[in-house]
Parts: structure tokens; sequence; C-alpha cells
């Protein structure tokens, strides 16, 4: 697995148990302005298929993404 699909915990969305929740590292967004700002991190949490991606601060909406083992190394 490389370092670049773990959590900053040392853990992947792909070795989470079911309803298990990670907190998301925070974005850092950069406007065309030049001004940089750290957006609200994502929770994700392990579902049956895949993973919900949501922000409980902003909104109660949240994105599925199915599982695909496309990314895995084994």
């Amino acid at each position: 697995m490389t370092d670049s699909s773990k959590h900053k915990f040392g853990k992947s969305v792909y070795d989470m148990e079911l309803h298990e929740e990670l907190l998301a590292d925070p974005i850092i967004a950069k406007l065309s302005s030049g001004s940089e700002f750290e957006c609200l991190p994502l929770r994700v949490l392990r579902v049956p298929g895949g993973w919900l991606y949501y922000n409980m601060y902003v909104s109660q909406v949240g994105v599925f993404v199915p599982f695909d083992n496309e990314f895995v190394e084994y």
C-alpha cells in the first residue's frame, strides 16, 4: 500500500471495518486571488458496498463511493 493511500493515522479506507469512521485530512483550497483557506475535513464512513463521504458541519448530505479494488496493492 502506498503512503498516499493511507490516512494520517496510517490506515487506508480499504482497511476500515464496517461502520467504522475516519476523519479525512483537511484540504487547503487556493482561490484564483492567491489566498488560501482550510476546508472543513470530510468524514469517511465504511458502509456495505463502499464508503460514505460527508461533512456533518455543513450538510447532512453525503456522497456514496462504491467499493473498487483497482487501487488496492496486494
